[in-house]
């Protein structure tokens, strides 16, 4: 007896992604089948069942609703699985036979967006590392806020460098481009102390770079300033990096444009042992934040403000001039105390916009992240308004790059309602006004709910 043609469709899709647990969309569930069933119902503790696939043992099967999928995503990827979602890419009432399906987006460790499933004040690292003999390549991004790092170590011990830089950025998941039992301390490092999901699998990746593509993207400046080029070991771990982000995210990447190249002058090094003594963002015992340098001097008002004092934290300057440039602004803050207060007041109102942005990327803004949007648009100009006084070179130049986003402010307040439902599913989230056709929609379909009221027998 074959199988159902659900089923055959379920394998054809199953075949491209087989070391995932697939999310199937069916109607308002994502379903599993098989081994990928029996693995989520032991790890989420869900109930196993079963279903008619054409065969005479039913599939077994366990699934959870799409509205709440994240929480059990989550839950998946925390232990180091890799998510496939699967969804129908047409109508079902349009549909003639079988609704096609397809993976529209691929969840691992390090490429996470979702905000419900990250610690706002702490970058969601995906690292990748290229090994060229005694040297190294490295390039860590955070999908969720666009921002990418990249580095070489070509001196020195590579296995206790490159333990260190990992400690700095603490990846969820490494891609490496050698097998684990070439550098099995720095296997074991990235596994058992960081926690890390450490793949060797995707050697592909490391193949010779488009340099090119990466110099569009980044722009050619940043690759000739540090005379990087095309077979450098950190460009070919950002080309890895770049390929496996298009290939499990399936969105344009255009908002991955900026690179940051650092080198071993910028910032002081400190090995694992050191970080872990001076318990710059997490104790010794517990790993907790309570009781480290961070957790002393965190008063930011932002999320974004607590990941950039981590990063500085994690990463000291050595350079006395960017020392005293940030003295400088430390002391006229602090010496403005009014002034000061009046910032933070104002930022205590400013939402993620780095997350927040990456959601509108997505697709995956809802009304009420696009009135976070313009909450937080609507604080810039007051902002930059109150550093206009300001003297010291990073303030005056934090003020004069500021872009108040007046106009996509005035946008978002012209288009979406104040208080937005919670899903877009819900509709009533654009304004009278804004859209006639839009207008016309909504008023044919208030009076037809209310015709059919009026036709009703309790109808009054």
């Amino acid at each position: 007896m074959p199988y159902t043609p659900m089923m055959l469709q379920y394998f054809d899709i199953k075949n491209q992604y087989k070391d995932h647990l697939l999310f199937y969309r069916l109607g308002d569930f994502y379903e599993m089948f098989f081994d990928d069933a029996k693995t989520a119902s032991r790890e989420l503790d869900l109930t196993l069942t079963g279903r008619d696939c054409g065969m005479p043992e039913r599939a077994p099967m366990c699934g959870v609703p799409f509205h709440s999928a994240d929480s059990y995503i989550a839950r998946l990827v925390a232990k180091g699985y890799k998510i496939a979602i699967c969804e129908q890419t047409e109508d079902p009432a349009l549909a003639k036979g079988l609704v096609k399906r397809e993976v529209i987006r691929v969840i691992t460790p390090g490429t996470v967006t979702e905000s419900g499933m990250l610690n706002e004040g702490k970058n969601n690292y995906l690292c990748a590392v290229y090994f060229a003999g005694a040297s190294a390549g490295l390039c860590f991004a955070d999908i969720s806020t666009a921002k990418v790092c990249a580095t070489q170590i070509t001196d020195g011990n590579i296995t206790d460098k490159l333990c260190s830089e990992l400690a700095a950025f603490a990846p969820k998941e490494v891609l490496s481009s050698a097998d684990r039992t070439d550098y099995p301390e720095i296997y074991a490092f990235a596994k058992d102390r960081l926690g890390a999901f450490f793949d060797d699998t995707r050697g592909e990746l490391f193949k010779e770079s488009d340099f090119s593509e990466l110099e569009t993207r980044f722009g050619k400046e940043v690759f000739a300033s540090h005379s990087l080029g095309a077979g450098s070991p950190a460009v070919l771990a950002l080309d890895a990096l770049v390929r496996y982000i298009r290939e499990t995210q399936k969105v344009d990447l255009a908002y991955i444009n900026t690179l940051e190249y650092y080198t071993n002058e910028l910032y002081l090094g400190l090995d694992v042992n050191t970080r872990r003594s001076l318990e710059l963002c997490e104790t010794l015992r517990t790993k907790e934040k309570r009781g480290t340098l961070l957790w002393v001097l965190d008063r930011t008002k932002t999320a974004m403000g607590a990941r950039l004092l981590r990063k500085w934290i994690e990463q000291p300057l050595v350079s006395v001039g960017a020392i005293l440039n940030r003295q400088q602004a430390v002391v006229e803050l602090v010496d403005g105390y009014i002034e000061k207060e009046e910032l933070q007041n104002l930022l205590s109102s400013v939402g993620d916009l780095e997350r927040l942005m990456t959601k509108i990327v997505y697709n995956t803004a809802g009304g009420k992240d696009l009135r976070a949007l313009y909450q937080t648009i609507s604080v810039l100009a007051p902002v930059k308004e109150q550093l206009k006084g300001m003297v010291s070179p990073e303030l005056a130049r934090l003020r004069d790059e500021l872009d108040e986003l007046s106009d996509i402010g005035a946008y978002i307040d012209r288009a979406i309602v104040e208080e937005p439902p919670f899903s877009i599913r819900e509709g009533g989230f654009i304004k009278k006004g804004f859209s006639p056709e839009i207008d016309e929609l909504n008023d044919i379909q208030t009076a037809k709910a209310g015709s059919l009221q009026s036709s009703s027998p309790n109808g009054s």
